[in-house]
């Protein structure tokens, strides 16, 4: 009975292997018969997922740095506005300009913390 039993659990581990190769056939990669070709497909599995963390973390950076291109494309409008004398624009040009600066007081203020934490550097 345990010898069916390995046989049958050996069966679905060739079959199984089978369909992951053939899966992975259809997108191109090819991947030799054997099982210690899984061992290559399990490394490159774990490069691939570094990479997918990078590329993510990237992406949030990327949006991170479009919201202060628009922020900072909004308040040269105002400037621009205000440059020009249009009134109407003064007030909430003023007003932007306040909080702008005062959100990027705090990033500076934020990011300056981060490279004093990262070099162990005391705070007063």
């Amino acid at each position: 009975m345990i010898f069916r039993l390995r046989d049958l659990l050996a069966g679905q581990w060739t079959e199984t292997i089978n369909a992951l190769r053939g899966d992975l056939a259809e997108f191109g990669l090819i991947l030799g018969k054997g099982g210690e070709n899984i061992d290559k497909l399990r490394t490159v599995h774990q490069m691939a997922q570094l990479c997918f963390a990078q590329i993510d973390d990237l992406c949030r950076r990327i949006a991170g740095l479009d919201a202060r291109i628009a922020a900072a494309r909004k308040i040269s409008g105002m400037l621009w506005a205000m440059i020009t004398n249009n009134d109407a624009a003064d007030a909430e040009a003023t007003r932007s300009i306040r909080v702008w600066s005062l959100q990027a007081s705090r990033r500076v203020w934020t990011d300056l913390n981060q490279v004093c934490l990262k070099v162990d550097v005391v705070q007063p």
